[in-house]
Parts: C-alpha cells; sequence; structure tokens
C-alpha cells in the first residue's frame, strides 16, 4: 500500500501518503515477532467500520487487538493483509490462525455479511481464541474449531480429561459490553484448561442473549459465571457437550427459556454454586448423561418451570444445599430418579409436577433437607419408591397422588416430624406407607390409603 510505513518490527498503516523502509528485514508480517498495524480511515474500509477503528497485530502473543471504533473479518483481513494471520479461503469461508482481541469501547461483528464460516485453527495441540472485553455481535454464521492437517473440525477425543486444545469464545471478567449470538451455528469449541477455554464463557457482559443457535460438540455447551447477570439463553439447542449443556457459576438473574438441551455428558443444566434469580422455563432437557436440572451450592430464589425433563441418567431435577427454589409445573419422565431434595436444603417449594416412570424413586428427601413443601404433584409408577424421605425432617406434603409404584408408596427411614396431609397413597406394592428404623413423631393426617396397606 501507497499509505503505508513499516519502522523495523512495526507497521503503521496511517494518512501520511508516504512510504519507508528503515529495517529491510520487516517485509512480511508473519515472521517477525511483534508489528501494529493501525487505521486512521486511511483505507477504504467497509460501511461496518467507523473512522474511529483501530486495528492491531502482536507477532509474539499472535493476537489481532481491535482496539477501538467497530470492524467486521473482511476489515481487518484488509488492514492486516495476511493470509498466515486470516485467510479468507473461499466466499465468506475463513480460517482464523492468530487470536482476536476486542478492546473495551470496539465492537467486532462476525455475521453473514461477510461471514458463512470461521474456522478457528485448533491443530497440533495449539489453538486460538476471540476474547472481548467490548461487544462481539455473531449473527446468522457458524463458528467452529479447525484441524488444518485433516481438514476437519477439531473434535474432543473420547478421554476422560478432554484437554485438546480448540479454539473458545470468551467474554472476559474486565469486559464492558455484550457477546450476543443470535441464529448461527457454534460447535467443537473449547477444552478443558485454564478457566476460561470451556467453549462459549460469560465472566461479564450483562445483557447478553443468546438466541435460536445450535450450540455442539463444545467441552460446555455455555458457561456462565460471576459478574454475568442479566443474560438471556432462549430457543437454542444445546447438545453433546464433553461436560454440561448450561453451566451457571454465581451467575445471577439468567433467563433460561424454550432451549432443547440434550446428550450431554454430565448435567443438562448445571447451576454449580451461589446462582441466584435464575428463570429456567420451558425448556426440554432430554437424556442427558447425569441430572437434567441442578441447582446447586446455595442457588437460591430460582425457578424451574413448564420444562419437559425426561430421560436423564440421574435425577430429572437435583436440589443440593440450596434453599428458596420452586420447581413448578414440570414434566418428568423416565429419569433415573423423579425429584432429588437433599444435602441441607431447605424452605423449598415442589408444586403442581408429573412425575412418571422414574427408574428408582420418583421424589428423595434425603440429608438433612428440612421445611420443604411438596404439594398437588402427581408421582406415578416409578421402579422404586414413590416418595423416599431418609435422614431429614420436618418437610410438608400436602394434596399429592402417590399411585402405582413397585417399591412401596411413601417411605420414612431415620425421618422425623413430617407432616402428610391429604395425599391419595394408593395402589402401590408391597406398601402404600412404610415406616423405617429411627422414624418418630411424624404427622399423617387425611390421608387416603387403599385397604389399609401401612408398615
Amino acid at each position: 500500500s501507497n499509505n503505508s510505513k513499516r519502522i523495523g518490527n512495526t507497521t503503521n498503516v496511517s494518512s501520511s501518503g508516504s512510504q519507508q523502509r528503515e529495517n529491510d528485514s520487516a517485509l512480511a508480517i508473519s515472521p517477525v515477532p511483534s508489528e501494529r498495524i493501525s487505521t486512521n480511515y486511511s483505507l477504504p474500509l467497509p460501511p461496518v467500520s467507523n473512522n474511529n477503528t483501530c486495528v492491531t497485530y502482536s507477532g509474539i502473543n499472535r493476537t489481532v487487538n481491535l482496539c477501538g471504533g467497530s470492524a467486521d473479518l473482511s476489515t481487518i483481513d484488509q488492514v492486516i493483509n495476511s493470509s498466515d494471520i486470516l485467510n479468507n479461503t473461499s466466499h465468506k469461508n475463513w480460517i482464523l490462525n492468530a487470536s482476536i482481541s476486542v478492546e473495551n469501547g470496539a465492537t467486532l461483528f462476525i455475521n453473514s455479511t461477510d461471514t458463512d464460516w470461521l474456522k478457528i485453527n485448533s491443530t497440533a495441540g495449539r489453538t486460538h481464541s476471540i476474547v472481548v472485553h467490548g461487544n462481539l455481535i455473531i449473527d446468522r454464521t457458524k463458528i467452529s474449531s479447525w484441524n488444518s492437517t485433516s481438514s476437519t473440525e477439531t473434535a474432543s477425543p473420547d478421554s476422560v480429561n478432554k484437554t485438546t486444545p480448540r479454539g473458545y469464545l470468551l467474554m472476559h471478567w474486565g469486559g464492558t459490553g455484550q457477546m450476543n449470538i443470535t441464529n448461527s451455528n457454534i460447535n467443537n469449541l473449547g477444552f478443558n484448561g485454564i478457566k476460561d477455554t470451556w467453549g462459549i464463557a460469560y465472566y461479564a457482559g450483562s445483557g447478553s442473549k443468546l438466541l435460536n443457535n445450535i450450540i455442539s460438540s463444545n467441552f460446555r455447551g455455555v458457561y456462565l459465571a460471576t459478574n454475568a447477570s442479566n443474560i438471556l439463553v432462549a430457543n437454542n439447542t444445546i447438545q453433546n457437550s464433553s461436560q454440561h449443556g448450561l453451566n451457571l457459576y454465581k451467575a445471577k438473574d439468567a433467563k433460561v427459556l424454550d432451549n432443547k438441551i440434550s446428550s450431554n455428558t454430565e448435567h443438562g443444566i448445571f447451576c454449580t454454586r451461589e446462582c441466584e434469580n435464575i428463570l429456567i422455563r420451558s425448556n426440554h432437557i432430554l437424556d442427558n448423561g447425569r441430572n437434567g436440572i441442578v441447582l446447586n451450592e446455595d442457588t437460591t430464589n430460582s425457578t424451574v418451570k413448564q420444562n419437559i425433563v425426561k430421560d436423564n441418567n440421574r435425577s430429572g431435577v437435583a436440589i443440593w444445599n440450596s434453599s428458596k427454589n420452586m420447581v413448578e409445573g414440570n414434566l418428568m419422565q423416565q429419569n433415573g430418579l423423579g425429584i432429588t431434595i437433599a444435602q441441607n436444603s431447605s424452605y423449598n417449594t415442589i408444586n403442581n409436577n408429573s412425575i412418571s416412570n422414574s427408574f428408582s424413586n420418583g421424589m428423595l428427601l434425603d440429608t438433612n433437607s428440612t421445611k420443604n413443601r411438596i404439594e398437588k404433584n402427581l408421582v406415578a409408577h416409578s421402579g422404586g419408591s414413590g416418595v423416599y424421605i431418609r435422614n431429614a425432617s420436618y418437610n410438608t406434603l400436602v394434596r399429592n397422588d402417590i399411585t402405582e409404584h413397585t417399591r412401596n408408596g411413601i417411605v420414612l427411614f431415620n425421618a422425623t416430624r413430617n407432616e402428610l396431609v391429604s395425599n391419595n397413597i394408593s395402589g402401590n406394592s408391597p406398601y402404600n406407607y412404610y415406616l423405617r428404623a429411627n422414624s418418630k413423631l411424624n404427622v399423617v393426617r387425611d390421608t387416603y390409603f387403599d385397604n389399609a396397606t401401612l408398615r
């Protein structure tokens, strides 16, 4: 370009109109240790850019920095002008051979205007990422890892630790903008590395949206962490993750609506700890390797409502050491266990759910869980007991239908001061009500037992 200036290991693109070479070794971008490329609107840029656009490149850490304004991949390609860094292999298809950092105040667009598929090179143990401090807007495109040797997406081998490096998207914990992903296919990203390599991860980005995407075969499908609040995850398919489908850690005010979350190796939705005010509504949570939905370790004031939770290997819904949550109006079928409330969980409300054909118990209250209210649920056709209360006290079961279970309707084992009021407990084998060792001071009132089958 006639508008370029090279000084040693640094390249500046400016509007000076002069070309000067002070170091003949700096002839190409890729071999040099560090380069800087910036623009002050001296080049003809596509409409997405503006006169504040700033693009730099560091060869030391092989990173393109979008340090101001807005740009898309075509803008970056025009400024960098090196296929060793960003390669436009065919119409709207790109291979990224470097990382991209979107700085505070900057916006990167990756969308169908110029991108049908962005492949993040992840070959021979080396990978790259897109790290966002400002804004990343992804729409109507595909992003995946890429193995340039085999010319395929980089799969995670069938190993326990899943450490094969693959590209990832990260909303950085110091970020002030948003990472919005819509109408796109995001797959084969992330690995079990340092804390930010999961696939699609938010450590900030309040108000961000993930809408109408197919997210497949990531290490973790989507990860929402501390400082990630008020994020909307809606109408996505999240499947075949190496770990969890959707993982939340100390996240607040997230809405998880109308997603299909299936066939993930571990949990479908996992609130790891200290999540608050999470709404999980109208999702299909299917065929996950462990639990369908988990509220864990001081997750509070969250609602699991009107979901279909089916064919998960362990519990459909599990509440562990968490309180003041609502599980309401869900359909749970053919899970290993319907609902588990355990590990000091209290003041949770389980209301108006249909729980059927669980392979073990329909419902388990365990390990010092107290003062939970179980009301107006249909619990039927379990391979174990309908409701099993063990090492738990001061729980209330009101107006539930507990019918046709293989191993007793309600079992109390080392359970005290629980109250059963106005339940229908019938058609269970061999007993409707089975009182085991160290269970005392439990109250059964206005409850129907057919044939008085109590023990």
